[in-house]
């Protein structure tokens, strides 16, 4: 039975193979998706590459460059060769000449429906394993080394999700805050309640806000209540208390945020340095690096 070796994707590597093949009589197959050989190497290929392979080693099946070609082509002459490939040589009519139930027919219609380099490595490991399942000559040792990394590495995911979930809605709290008090100092604040808010933020006491308007009130018990809460789970699920951490945290960032406002009100342009020290802490990036790297240093730690 003769084996026939199926190359997906026709950049230089793939052209490389099919000769070094064709040279020891080992027949191959090509396989791109349709009209995606040019865009592919606009978008890719091509400019990382930039073709340094002589135009012997590129050239693809059944169409041979013109005798006038450069053996160096440039990249446009390359693209409408790739372009007249797709052109003359419909690849979709390779299925026709396969046998329903044959394996490679599987192989080639995968191949043009998702081509290679849109495919996620783990879910090809996944289609991959159906298919080499059913070759007669599979190497059972192979196929269940491959079942069982799939099966290993997607119990990791999914106890990974679990972490994930939880981390992408504290970020998503964090960030809405960030948003919100911003707004509270760049619009709605005078500058004598914001002194006020920030010192309540520094001191992280309730009481501290009992003569500021209703809607910063309402901000700082907002705040103050999901912060806590989050020192409260970490406190009950790893024993560590990070309260002053974060508290710190938002009161730095709540000092950056009055000062750029006392700048906005008095009219006053800071200088590069002075705004640079002061824009570090008011992009927000300690707030969430902080919440973000909790749980990692308790790791360590313990």
């Amino acid at each position: 039975m003769e084996t026939t070796v199926l190359i997906v994707g026709a950049g230089p590597a793939g052209l490389a193979m099919s000769v070094c093949l064709s040279n020891i009589l080992v027949s191959n197959i090509m396989l791109e998706k349709e009209d995606c050989h040019a865009s592919l190497w606009k978008r890719r290929s091509y400019n990382r590459l930039h073709l340094h392979l002589a135009k012997e080693f590129c050239e693809l099946p059944y169409m041979p460059h013109l005798p006038e070609t450069p053996t160096f082509m440039p990249k446009e002459t390359f693209i409408d060769y790739m372009d007249k490939y797709v052109r003359d040589h419909h690849l979709k009519s390779l299925l026709g000449k396969l046998e329903k139930n044959n394996i490679l027919r599987q192989q080639v219609k995968q191949a043009l429906d998702v081509p290679l380099h849109w495919r996620m490595r783990r879910i090809e490991n996944r289609n991959f394993i159906n298919i080499y399942q059913r070759d007669d000559s599979h190497n059972k040792a192979f196929l269940d080394l491959a079942i069982s990394d799939y099966n290993l590495v997607q119990s990791v995911y999914q106890r990974e999700l679990k972490e994930l979930s939880r981390c992408r809605k504290g970020l998503t709290k964090v960030t809405s805050f960030i948003t919100t008090i911003d707004d509270v100092y760049d619009i709605y604040g005078t500058l004598d309640e914001l002194q006020l808010f920030t010192e309540a933020i520094e001191r992280w006491d309730v009481n501290a806000v009992k003569d500021l308007p209703y809607y910063m009130k309402l901000s700082f018990l907002a705040l103050y209540n999901t912060v806590n809460e989050m020192a409260y789970d970490t406190l009950k699920d790893n024993g560590e208390i990070i309260i002053p951490h974060l508290a710190k945290a938002w009161g730095d960032l709540c000092k950056a945020f009055l000062q750029e406002a006392k700048w906005a009100h008095n009219k006053s342009t800071p200088s590069f340095e002075e705004y640079i020290e002061n824009g570090w802490r008011s992009v927000s990036g300690t707030v969430i690096l902080i919440l973000a790297f909790i749980p990692y240093s308790i790791t360590i730690n313990s």
